[in-house]
């Protein structure tokens, strides 16, 4: 029952985007200052800055275009040691991959042809989406970072709740206590109130704790923003300001809504997998699509940049260079890991993370794109083992290794430093804490006593109303695989 239910969550993170600044006093700029981590930057492999006068480049598809293609020897790569990444990713279970550099398509994977077309639930990097349409909210000027909860909920929570702010949420540090029994349900009847309805375990902004709930409340504040200023609802906002602009069709896409009718943050986006290499094409432009700027080079950096409580971990976006990181803590214990994210692969890389092989990996020194989704996620997931697990506690081990050393050995127009074979930490059980999942004020039996699937609620009769209208266009696919 136990691994049924988390199958209606998402377990590991992702994306990509951004942040804008404020002129402000000098004693505001201080007090608004966030708790960015300031350490060493060397949580990969160095690599110099490519030139790309000296490769084919490619312009940004517009919306119906296909992109723009470069042999592996035109976008300076080795042929044959992509050929060995694809052949990797295809027997690890993978489904599809995208490699681009300078905005040329130069290898996908042998079933791409087969799935691109075809949305796929992508799990946590919705976190990265969910931050990118933020981004592109503060640029415009229409929300802030530092706005708080109380601002757009007065009456939600207590103070202190009240007191957190859209950056606290972006970067994970509410100080709410998270709980993945209460965290995981397939359609929450209302997250924002059961974020806020949770037990505040620290001072905001000052301990990092992965979070289901908070995701879909930064989405509902910036949502409130934005109804302010015309738009319907966060999917409106999101598909007139930012997918119109980078060729994401709405009729292509599925981003799931609780009960109460809030965006899910956590997860529930079902997109195309050749629609999230455009995605990954904007991160790797540093907020640039087409030419046109839509997410401020601040929100960009900031995004990409790790908090003093997990360095390894921006807005909702997984920073490589960091020396040592949190993880995301599926077995109840959240684990701080004295080692690089992925040390195989370059240190200016960041990326968005989903369950089970979802991922947009941006590495701006290269120019280079990795985006790949996978087939399917383990149905037989044990919590109790996620130390051992590649892909789940923030533990990549020897995989994700091995794959980036692969993919810096294609790269022909210098060569990137190679750490050799993993040698850090090793695949072991950790300790599960079963309080995390049965903790009495949140089992998952009592909160469906409480009510279940209610087919009236608004949330609800938009996700059907969705899913017919991105059905017909697509043709069928499966929730949440």
């Amino acid at each position: 029952m136990l691994r049924k239910k988390l199958m209606a969550g998402s377990v590991v993170v992702v994306v990509a985007a951004l942040i804008a600044g404020t002129t402000t006093s000098a004693a505001a700029a201080q007090r608004l200052a966030p708790p960015f981590f300031q350490g060493a930057a060397n949580g990969g492999v160095t690599t110099a800055k490519s030139d790309p006068a000296k490769f084919k480049n490619c312009a940004d598809p517009k919306k119906g275009e296909p992109f723009g293609t470069a042999t592996p020897q035109e976008a300076g790569l080795d042929p044959a040691v992509l050929d060995q990444l694809a052949t990797t990713h295809l027997l690890s279970l993978q489904r599809t991959l995208y490699v681009l550099r300078f905005g040329c398509l130069v290898k996908t994977g042998p079933l791409n042809a087969v799935f691109e077309n075809t949305p796929q639930h992508v799990w946590s990097m919705t976190k990265g989406f969910s931050t990118a349409v933020i981004g592109r909210a503060v640029t415009m000027g229409i929300f802030d970072v530092h706005d708080t909860v109380g601002k757009y909920f007065p009456d939600l929570g207590d103070a202190v709740h009240r007191s957190v702010t859209a950056q606290q949420l972006l970067q994970h540090t509410s100080g709410v206590k998270m709980n993945w029994a209460n965290e995981i349900p397939g359609i929450e009847f209302d997250r924002v109130q059961a974020w806020g309805s949770a037990p505040m375990q620290h001072a905001p902004g000052t301990y990092f704790e992965y979070s289901q709930n908070g995701p879909a409340t930064v989405n509902a504040m910036a949502e409130k923003a934005m109804q302010q200023h015309g738009y319907k609802d966060f999917q409106d906002f999101a598909q007139r300001e930012l997918f119109d602009a980078i060729g994401i069709d709405r009729d292509n896409y599925f981003w799931m809504r609780d009960q109460a009718g809030h965006t899910e943050g956590y997860a529930g986006l079902h997109m195309r997998p050749i629609d999230l290499a455009r995605f990954s094409l904007l991160e790797q432009n540093n907020g640039v699509y087409g030419g046109q700027r839509l997410i401020s080079p601040e929100f960009m950096r900031e995004a990409g940049t790790g908090s003093e409580a997990n360095p390894g971990f921006g807005y909702q976006t997984w920073v490589n260079s960091a020396p040592w990181y949190n993880t995301v803590g599926l077995n109840g214990l959240k684990e701080k890991i004295d080692q690089p994210l992925i040390a195989s692969a370059p240190t200016d890389m960041t990326y968005g993370w989903g369950w089970r092989g979802r991922h947009f990996f941006t590495m701006p020194n290269l120019g280079l794109d990795i985006v790949t989704t996978s087939i399917e996620h383990d149905l037989e997931y044990n919590p109790a083992t996620a130390g051992s697990e590649v892909v789940v506690q923030g533990e990549q081990l020897s995989g994700y290794h091995e794959f980036f050393r692969t993919a810096m050995h294609a790269v022909t127009d210098q060569k990137v430093p190679d750490p050799g074979p993993y040698t850090g930490r090793a695949a072991s059980l950790t300790a599960f804490n079963p309080g995390n999942w049965v903790d009495p004020i949140y089992t998952v039996q009592g909160r469906l006593a409480a009510g279940m699937l209610d087919q009236n609620k608004p949330g609800i009769k938009q996700n059907v109303a969705d899913l017919v209208r991105v059905m017909a266009h697509t043709g069928p696919f499966v929730l949440y695989n």
